[in-house]
């Protein structure tokens, strides 16, 4: 005879001594069978997957099955039948026979999925041992947060994670949510409440059945205050230039000045009527010094050995002057209320040394005054001409202001606003907000996420020092993501796709049904569409020299020419990036991490486990396919970004601990 045990009696519940008891009291029931048979025809229901090492199933001659034991649940088809009899040379399992040595025997069987029994037997009495063999992973659904969730931590506090669970072999063991194990009702429903972190939040569900089959769905949301996207980021950028730096700068403004400026003045500056004229002026060397005061910047400019060549109309003649001019004046930096940079150059002063002239003595008293006064409004113009054209303008540049960054072949304006331009005599302090232009939004949301940063970075020990607030980057890539720019089908980035996006390639997941929608030569579509905004982060503790952009739930959808898609999976992917200058030129190298997985019925049958072996791997040398190394142009040039042609020889970044997030870089200026 045989016994049918129901789920009620679960395994998990049951004390050892209970357990005992029961297995004896089959053991008894069981000797009913005509033939001797022992065992129980035993459905697998949910409950504590029996162990080798339980209670043994005997017959009445002794034979013993050691393994599996009764009602096990297994994940393999491969199942290892062990057991004990004291007087038999051998055994049958499942039809096979089985020597016996030293009274134990072994061997091992391949089942099909599915509920099955293993019978061993002797001459005089059966074994029957009913195990579960489940290959295939259980169901995981997570219905809330919903894709692209913001949650507004001034509106609730906490967040409820809820999915269903089901497994249709052995059934449902455990659902893991972030760690903590949560209860699964009969219906296969679960939840979990708990408080966020502001930021990025990861969920991650592990779900297990009784044979050991796992699988795991992520979902993600962002947590925290918004703002508008019309509202600036205060505070956003800042950079600190020392005395240093400024030599750099000097040196810049001397070779941007050059012999150009002096015959441009030099023409404009000639009075005819005077009966003189200015055939050349030339000089030596020219030095400009900045230095950084209380308040404002003293400039000083001197000519050494400016020498004036002239000529009389009556009486004809000519002459040479040489002279040393010094000019001097003060330079204020100001921001102002508009946002835009004030700057004034106040208090002139020149001031002539080793005026010499060289002409017939007779006709000295004639032009001294007028060529020494034209030689001081000459070194006074060029003061006010090398500072208010050349420095100032270039300071007060709109384009200087209102840059714009491309990203993939799209613009986007951006707008500093200068909050605060200090100068002391440690070196120049500029603080800056940014603005973007308004876009229109492929997506609403309720604006970038907007974290405090009460404190002010450090500066480091360079030339020039520049930080940037977390928040601003959070700006940047939340405009991507709302207007659209990071919806892009992948092979528009590649030149070349590579082999494992072909067709042919991609068949073998199908079951070749991928070669009935299109050519085998054909570069299958790769479509991604963010649900959420990338959010930038810095790990100061772990790797200070870098930035870490979180893509979560990144929809991927693998389409027809059609553009169809015939599978759609998600992403949670990772892009580590280390800012490097290589040849003056900001270059951003990049590491990606990828966990994959699928979230949608496919068009027709796909292998998605195999199939993410070979996406995930293609994905993480995405920046190797479409930057630098494959012919790509670097994001930012900084040689286009210079002042007078300053450039960039080093650069080193570092990023601050919370509760002041930034990223700071320390740049090394030359002048060419």
């Amino acid at each position: 005879m045989s016994l049918l045990l129901t789920h009620t009696l679960r395994a998990r519940h049951l004390s050892a001594p209970l357990l005992c008891t029961l297995a004896l009291s089959l053991l008894c029931l069981s000797a009913c069978d005509d033939k001797g048979k022992a065992g129980t025809d035993l459905t697998p229901v949910a409950g504590e997957t029996p162990t080798a090492g339980m209670t043994p199933v005997v017959s009445t001659s002794g034979l013993a099955v050691t393994s599996p034991a009764q009602g096990a649940y297994l994940a393999s088809r491969m199942v290892e039948v062990t057991g004990t009899h004291p007087t038999a040379l051998s055994v049958t399992v499942n039809g096979q026979e089985v020597s016996v040595s030293g009274q134990r025997f072994a061997t091992t069987l391949t089942l099909d999925e599915g509920a099955q029994v293993i019978t061993v037997s002797d001459s005089s009495s059966e074994v029957e041992v009913s195990v579960m063999v489940d290959l295939t992973a259980p169901q995981l659904e997570i219905g809330t947060p919903a894709y692209g969730t913001h949650v507004d931590s001034n509106l609730q506090s906490n967040v409820t994670v809820t999915g269903g669970a089901s497994d249709a072999l052995s059934g449902v063991d455990l659902v893991n949510i972030n760690g903590v194990e949560v209860p699964v009702d009969p219906n296969g429903a679960f939840q979990f409440t708990y408080v966020p972190e502001v930021g990025l939040n990861l969920v991650e569900v592990t779900l297990q059945d009784l044979a050991g089959n796992s699988v795991k769905a992520y979902r993600s949301f962002l947590y925290g205050r918004f703002k508008e996207w019309s509202t600036p980021v205060n505070r956003a950028l800042g950079a600190f230039a020392t005395p240093y730096a400024l030599d750099a700068l000097e040196r810049a403004i001397v070779a941007a000045v050059g012999g150009g400026l002096i015959d441009s003045l030099v023409n404009s500056s000639v009075a005819q009527e005077q009966g003189v004229s200015i055939d050349a002026v030339e000089y030596s060397e020219m030095r400009v010094n900045l230095e950084p005061l209380e308040g404002y910047i003293g400039v000083t400019i001197v000519f050494n050995d400016l020498r004036v060549r002239f000529t009389l109309d009556s009486p004809s003649t000519s002459g040479d002057i040489y002279v040393n001019p010094e000019l001097s004046a003060k330079l204020y930096l100001e921001a102002l209320p508009s946002g835009s940079l004030d700057v004034r150059v106040e208090d002139p002063q020149v001031s002539l040394s080793n005026f010499d002239l060289y002409v017939d003595s007779a006709l000295i008293g004639a032009v001294t005054t007028f060529l020494e006064s034209f030689i001081a409004d000459f070194a006074e113009e060029a003061l006010l001409s090398i500072l208010t054209e050349q420095l100032v303008g270039s300071l007060v540049d709109p384009d200087l202001f209102r840059p714009t960054l491309s990203v993939l072949n799209t613009e986007l304006q951006l707008q500093l606003l200068v909050e605060q331009a200090e100068v002391t005599p440690m070196g120049v302090d500029l603080r800056a907000g940014l603005a973007l232009a308004a876009r229109d939004a492929v997506r609403q949301a309720p604006g970038y996420l907007f974290d405090r940063t009460p404190s002010e970075p450090e500066r480091l020990s360079t030339m020039v020092s520049a930080f940037a607030q977390l928040n601003s980057l959070h700006m940047l890539l939340g405009q991507f993501w709302r207007g659209g720019l990071l919806d892009l089908n992948l092979l528009d980035l590649v030149n070349e796709p590579p082999a494992p996006l072909r067709a042919a390639a991609l068949a073998g997941f199908t079951g070749g049904e991928l070669l009935n929608r299109m050519s085998g030569t054909e570069p299958v579509g790769v479509r991604l569409r963010p649900s959420l905004p990338p959010v930038a982060r810095f790990e100061p503790v772990s790797d200070p020299s870098a930035i870490f952009v979180d893509f979560n739930d990144l929809l991927i959808d693998l389409t027809l020419p059609s553009g169809e898609p015939w599978v759609t999976l998600a992403l949670n992917l990772t892009a580590k990036t280390t800012p490097t200058i290589i040849s003056n030129d900001l270059q951003l190298p990049t590491e990606l991490s990828v966990t994959a997985w699928a979230v949608a019925t496919p068009l027709f049958e796909v292998d998605t486990e195999r199939l993410l072996n070979v996406l995930v791997p293609l994905l993480e040398r995405l920046p190797s396919l479409v930057g630098v190394e494959a012919g790509g142009e670097p994001l930012i040039r900084f040689s286009e970004l210079g002042l007078f042609g300053v450039q960039v020889s080093t650069t080193d970044l570092k990023t601050t601990e919370p509760p002041s997030p930034h990223a700071l870089i320390g740049l090394q200026v030359f002048a060419p």
